[in-house]
């Protein structure tokens, strides 16, 4: 029972992490191509 929450905890943060560096990716590719250009 333990497990298995951690288990779905662990895959809940990963999502939001993943999610994160993904946004966090745009907004940097979004401020370079505003240096450049």
């Amino acid at each position: 029972m333990i497990l298995e929450d951690n288990i779905s905890v662990l895959t809940f943060s990963l999502t939001s992490f993943s999610y994160f560096v993904h946004r966090l990716k745009i907004l940097v590719s979004n401020r370079s191509s505003q240096l450049f250009y």
